[in-house]
């Protein structure tokens, strides 16, 4: 697993992401 910085590329894959999570979970938060 490489772990680096976002990059604007990974925008749509990281909303799909962000999304699917808030599907599967309701105690998660992220926060800045």
């Amino acid at each position: 697993m490489d772990i680096r910085k976002i990059k604007i590329e990974d925008a749509e894959a990281f909303l799909k992401l962000n999304k699917q999570l808030d599907k599967e979970t309701s105690f998660m938060m992220f926060e800045p």
